[in-house]
């Protein structure tokens, strides 16, 4: 067959956890950094590789995007002794390839350096430094120290470049991940290198990839990935005794109440209607607000008194109903990111939401919001406690008290909206998650765009909002028309 593309860190710690998804990586059937989220993300990621790398000054980059011509460049740079760091070094050893952010001279030895863009320690950091390591080690390089480079807490805007990040020492966890990892690279080459793809079993992991249906996956309904808030430890004990589907599960099988519920319901094909219902449902006060927030969390906070990755809102959408379904008036706020809008929006969301009636929100972050912007602005602070007072989760009593086959054990308002709403929520609007929403809204920080391409981002984000809350307002409905 034709030679294999040579193998790189995705590839390779994906085939750990699954080796038909490493095969399918390693032909190229992902194909990523093309949407405007991830581009974005990737901008943001070489913004702080630049502001850190002017922490290690004297650095030569190695910028070529060609692997062989980055890999030649490289070699040339080790033989340099007075070349002391080297940004994007590459290495190659045994058809793997990968790439280190930082590599430092050090009396023989080097210092590895790895950005991420976080506030703390993920395993998947540890795994990737690792990889990287096990490289370097194989082109017969000596490591002294291995470190993660984080974003620290304490920086706020304003402050000087050095004291964004934070370097944390993981050299002995490193030596001995990238030591287990060396034993499974002939493996792995193997076969993620094959024609046919790599048998594989049911794991958990399986759960959330993007390849389930088209893997081991089936439309078949009653799937155990269908039982509500599947944990780890349950799903393991359940494919031991070769459980895949929740009709095979042992009747003595420990269970939560809400998984016996879903089980049920798959079963008979009905939903389940709980007790307390109609009461809680009867508990809301008229008019009625349905109340959703846009949320954004950057690396590099974009105004004062913001921590990195500190959730802010940049928009909210309320419609208000005098009665169940019937929609009286909308209003909403959407940020112009060239300010600092918050005291603006914390204005308009009291005075919008007025002094009475419940406030629908659904399974938000809308009280840590809140929160955050009474903390910010005290002088609104009783009027924003009063907002959190008034609210009311929908999927909060959706948890308690109903249950539908077709939720296949997710209560997303985008679950709940096509079993009640019939499909209110529509495709197409160009936005389709959080990472949307912080691309779109990052698009706009740029200055980059035309006035037309503004005007069409600042829709989407309106339309987005908008018909989020509507949806909650027919989701209300539909839960009633159960309780009825």
């Amino acid at each position: 067959m034709e030679k294999q593309k040579r193998i790189t860190q995705d590839v390779f710690l994906n085939a750990l956890v699954c080796p038909r998804l490493g095969w399918f990586i390693r032909r190229g059937v992902f194909k990523s950094g093309n949407t405007l989220s991830e581009r974005v993300r990737n901008e943001q990621e070489k913004e702080i590789k630049r502001k850190i790398r002017k922490q290690f000054p004297s650095g030569v980059h190695v910028s070529e995007e060609n692997f062989n011509a980055a890999l030649e460049k490289t070699l040339l740079l080790l033989d340099k002794k007075d070349v002391r760091t080297i940004y994007d070094a590459a290495f190659a050893i045994n058809g793997y390839g990968g790439r280190a952010d930082i590599i430092v001279r050090e009396d023989g030895s080097w210092h590895l350096y790895e950005i991420k863009p976080a506030i703390q320690v993920r395993q998947k950091f540890l795994d990737d430094i690792a990889y990287t390591a096990m490289m370097m080690q194989g082109a017969k390089l000596r490591i002294s120290t291995a470190s993660l480079v984080l974003l620290s807490r304490d920086y706020r805007l304003g402050m000087g470049d050095e004291r964004l990040f934070e370097s944390i020492d993981c050299t002995e966890k490193i030596r001995s991940l990238s030591a287990a990892f060396e034993v499974f690279m002939e493996p792995i080459d193997s076969l993620t290198s094959g024609i046919n793809q790599p048998k594989v079993n049911l794991i958990y992991e399986c759960k959330n990839c993007t390849f389930f249906s088209q893997c081991i996956g089936t439309e078949q309904e009653g799937h155990i990935f269908n039982l509500p808030r599947l944990t780890e430890p349950k799903f393991r004990h359940l494919s031991k005794l070769r459980v895949s589907y929740v009709f095979d599960i042992p009747r003595e099988f420990p269970l939560t109440d809400r998984q016996k519920i879903a089980l049920r319901c798959m079963e008979t094909g009905k939903p389940y209607i709980g007790s307390h219902l109609g009461e809680k449902l009867g508990a809301i006060s008229w008019p009625g607000f349905y109340l959703d927030f846009q949320s954004i969390m950057t690396p590099v906070p974009l105004y004062e008194s913001i921590a990195p990755f500190e959730r802010i809102p940049i928009s909210y959408s309320i419609h208000k109903c005098e009665r169940i379904g019937i929609v009286t008036d909308h209003r909403e706020y959407l940020a112009n990111p060239d300010k600092d809008y918050r005291e603006e929006f914390t204005e308009g969301l009291v005075k919008h939401l007025g002094k009475r009636g419940s406030i629908m929100v659904y399974a938000g972050r809308e009280k840590e919001i809140i929160g955050s912007l009474a903390k910010a602005f005290p002088r609104y602070a009783d009027r924003l406690n009063a907002v959190v007072e008034r609210s009311v989760d929908l999927e909060s009593i959706i948890g308690d008290e109903f249950y539908h086959p077709d939720f296949r054990g997710s209560t997303s308002m985008r679950n709940t909206t096509s079993v009640l709403a019939r499909n209110a929520f529509p495709e197409g609007l160009g936005i389709r998650n959080e990472d949307d929403v912080v691309a779109a809204f990052a698009s706009m920080t740029l200055g980059k765009l035309s006035d037309k391409e503004l005007m069409g981002v600042r829709r989407k984000l309106s339309d987005y909002g908008r018909m989020k809350t509507l949806s909650m307002v027919q989701i209300h409905k539909g839960l009633l028309d159960y309780a009825d």
